[in-house]
């Protein structure tokens, strides 16, 4: 991955996260969970965080069930 592909993601992670904490539990859509947490299990791949990466795909799953296919 470019520097610059890695530094959108992070980016957007920090927005999304941001945005979901913010809104959190009252207005946040699942779906918005689960792009936080699909966005978080990539960008620990990249840092060669496997487990953390695991932790984060698992709550994607759980939060978009249509993913599970």
């Amino acid at each position: 991955m470019l520097d610059t592909e890695v530094a959108l993601l992070r980016t957007h992670l920090a927005e999304t996260r941001e945005t979901v904490l913010a809104d959190y539990p009252e207005k946040t859509p699942i779906a918005a969970v689960g792009n936080w947490q699909l966005l978080a299990a990539i960008e620990a791949l990249i840092t060669g965080d496997r487990r953390v990466a695991m932790y984060h795909y698992a709550w994607f799953r759980a939060c978009c069930p249509e993913a599970k296919s």
